[in-house]
């Protein structure tokens, strides 16, 4: 347990980075166009995805300080414990939970969305999930 918490508060920094840097850069531009319904579900689960990767290390946190426990961070340092909130530590519980199986449904779908794209529709997309950049902007078509 004290090696997935100290994992999870060094990915909570990761996290905030990668966030920050997301908001702060935009969204890029969709490649293909497509259903209404499909571009507000593209939108959608990009923030929830941001969101759910922040909640869940943040709520796991909570709850094991709320708990009263401390969290050692690979021996280079130590998060002190909050004082004990039975109440506040359940909900951190619970919102923990509740962010890994969002943080599962929504990579599930993006997977899906993104082979769809590469199979069906043989766009760009994947591509520039990977790289960074489209084939186009490197000459290649």
């Amino acid at each position: 347990m004290g090696i997935h918490k100290a994992t999870g508060s060094i990915l909570l920094a990761f996290a905030l980075w990668r966030v920050g840097w997301r908001l702060w850069q935009g969204f890029p531009p969709l490649i293909s166009d497509g259903p209404a319904w499909q571009l507000r579900l593209a939108h959608w689960s990009h923030y929830g995805l941001l969101a759910a990767i922040v909640l869940m290390p943040l709520s796991g946190m909570a709850g094991s300080l709320l708990g009263g426990r401390n969290i050692d961070v690979f021996g280079m340092f130590i998060i002190p414990a909050i004082t004990k909130n039975e109440l506040l530590h359940d909900i951190a519980g619970e919102v923990h939970e509740i962010a890994a199986y969002a943080v599962l449904i929504i990579l599930v779908l993006h997977i899906g969305a993104a082979l769809k794209h590469h199979f069906k529709d043989r766009d760009q997309t994947l591509n520039r999930m990977l790289t960074g950049r489209t084939s186009k902007e490197d000459g290649k078509t």
